[in-house]
């Protein structure tokens, strides 16, 4: 009876030590984030909608319309529904919906808006639509499966785009993927999940455990600081997906990614 006792203590640490081992790096990627708020204007005219850990954004297109960043994971895109009836726009008023990335907890709502673009970097392609999958730590675990997404519109690096009266510049940031994008709007510099804020007001590089490569994604960060400062571009608002955002000298903090 002993001796299956301590079997049974053994097996238990044994589970114990591997949960904490495997919680570890998620622990790590989120903790000491900035809170994100739901409904939190970033400027006029874009929104937050917060769906549980991660974020997508409403942008004001003009006269009823508008544009989403990203679409979360909830296939049904319940958050993001409510939130374009507040907007006074509907769904098939998205001109657009604009992936930073192609992992699933931003493009599964995204067939709902059957006349918006879906736009991703061309880079970006294959794992939108569900080809390929990530290179992560994580994405090795898994296999490719169709989305059932589509990319409608593939844009490539520095492009400027217009949706109704949003003008919107693309930006690549390779690193948490291979065709992680920016999209720059309203002053606004959505990133998914290439950055994130900390309480403390710094911005952080892409998580380790989702990411194909973190000291590539520094880099590609450091050179967007670069090239914002470089073209004058003004940036008031940085907006990651799962953090709240960072407001104040956006630029100066990409620049200091890991210095």
């Amino acid at each position: 009876m002993k001796r299956g006792r301590r079997w049974l203590l053994r097996a238990s640490l044994a589970l114990l030590v591997v949960a904490l081992v495997v919680a570890a790096p998620f622990v790590t990627a989120f903790r000491g984030l900035a809170p994100i708020v739901d409904g939190a204007e970033l400027a006029p005219g874009v929104r937050t909608v917060k769906m549980s850990f991660v974020s997508a954004f409403v942008l004001d297109a003009g006269e009823g319309r508008a544009v989403l960043v990203d679409a979360g994971a909830d296939r049904a895109g319940t958050a993001l529904l409510a939130a374009l009836r507040a907007a006074g726009s509907a769904p098939d008023a998205v001109l657009a919906v604009l992936l930073t990335h192609g992992h699933g907890d931003h493009l599964a709502a995204a067939p709902l808006f059957r006349n918006a673009a879906i736009v991703a970097l061309e880079a970006e392609r294959r794992l939108v639509e569900g080809t390929v999958t990530s290179r992560s730590p994580m994405g090795r675990w898994s296999r490719a499966k169709p989305t059932g997404v589509r990319v409608t519109r593939a844009v490539r690096d520095g492009e400027s785009l217009r949706f109704g009266s949003l003008d919107v510049r693309v930006f690549a940031l390779p690193g948490h993927t291979v065709g992680s994008a920016a999209y720059l709007a309203r002053g606004v510099l959505f990133v998914g999940d290439a950055a994130s804020a900390t309480e403390d007001r710094h911005v952080r590089g892409p998580a380790w455990v989702f990411s194909e490569s973190v000291d590539r994604g520094a880099a590609s960060l450091r050179a967007l600081g670069a090239r914002l400062r470089r073209e004058g571009l003004p940036v008031t608002a940085l907006a990651p997906a799962h953090s709240g955002p960072l407001t104040g000298d956006v630029v100066g903090a990409l620049s200091a990614i890991g210095q």
